[in-house]
């Protein structure tokens, strides 16, 4: 499925797609018209199409503020070598500390303040994420580091 702006449904089927075969979920009654199953298929693309664009909007407003930094992570493994996976971006501590208060309050009234907090609460998380990794039987990593460029 992808969205169509031009059909009446906001909606199209791809019909080269691998998947399709005469086993699927009916989409069109009898009469012609979107089945319940056509609808809720519908209804969750445009949820996750609002979502992202959500998102997009939110992490705008962060780049607009220069809140943006980038993340260096390095994880050290049992025997010695280190990998640091780059491309990665957080929020930066400082420069959320130094925000007026006015942009504080916009922030909360957009929605993004409590997922700047969650974005840099979730940091602590990546000591848990090696836990979790480790006990998989994969080669153990030792230690993980973060570092924000402030």
């Amino acid at each position: 499925f992808v969205l169509d702006p031009t059909s009446e449904q906001r909606l199209a089927i791809d019909e080269d797609s691998v998947t399709l075969n005469g086993n699927g979920i009916q989409l069109f009654g009898s009469d012609g018209r979107p089945t319940e199953a056509l609808r809720n298929i519908s209804a969750r693309l445009k949820r996750i199409t609002n979502d992202i664009a959500d998102a997009q909007r939110m992490v705008d407003d962060f780049a607009q503020r220069k809140l943006i930094r980038p993340l260096q992570l390095i994880l050290k493994l049992d025997d010695g070598r280190e990998h640091q996976i780059d491309g990665l971006y957080s929020l930066g501590t400082e420069a959320l500390a130094a925000l007026t208060d006015d942009s504080v309050v916009e922030l909360y009234r957009a929605g993004h303040l409590a997922a700047a907090a969650i974005m840099s609460a979730s940091l602590s998380q990546i000591e848990r994420l090696r836990q979790l990794h480790n006990a998989t039987g994969a080669k153990p990593i030792t230690s993980a580091r973060v570092t924000i460029e402030e």
